[in-house]
């Protein structure tokens, strides 16, 4: 093998190392930018739920009381111009975050078993609609309660609001 003499291969002073200090300084720079796009910008919480930057794909999961494989309702989700109906036990839609999603339930048996509320994450929230902001991994229930044996439904009276 025929190796060039030490005097013909490029000084970092040499006009022909040029191409490669060019390639040298585009790898780096390349490389500053991927490490800076990786950085967060805010510190992990402990203990705080992940939250999505706004328009990602978060998701929200509705459940539905169910008894002896009766769904006792069903709730529709509308955000924008989107419309989503759970009709079963659990369901999990892609929504994005940040959205404010409005809910609202239909008894399937209002006698029977009535409406009771909405449990947002680990709020409690009385009426037969709510809305709620989508951050990330969120969870709704939509509770029904059995009516107490020969009682009659709730009355529905008109809101204030």
């Amino acid at each position: 093998m025929n190796w060039p003499a030490a005097d013909a291969l490029p000084r970092a002073h040499d006009s022909r190392s040029l191409p490669f200090r060019a390639l040298l300084l585009a790898v780096a720079l390349g490389l500053a930018i991927t490490t800076q796009g990786c950085a967060s910008s805010s510190a992990i919480r402990p203990g705080a739920p992940p939250q999505a930057s706004a328009g990602t794909s978060c998701r929200l999961t509705v459940t539905i009381t169910t008894t002896s494989g009766t769904t006792w309702g069903t709730v529709t989700a509308t955000s924008g111009g989107a419309s989503f109906t759970f009709g079963q036990a659990t369901r999990t839609i892609g929504i994005p975050c940040g959205a404010t999603v409005k809910l609202t339930e239909l008894p399937t048996d209002s006698n029977s078993w009535p409406f009771h509320g909405w449990r947002v994450g680990a709020k409690k929230v009385t009426g037969t609609s709510t809305s709620t902001v989508v951050s990330g991994a969120d969870a709704v229930d939509a509770v029904y309660v059995l009516s107490a044996p020969g009682s009659t439904s709730p009355t529905a009276t008109a809101s204030g609001n």
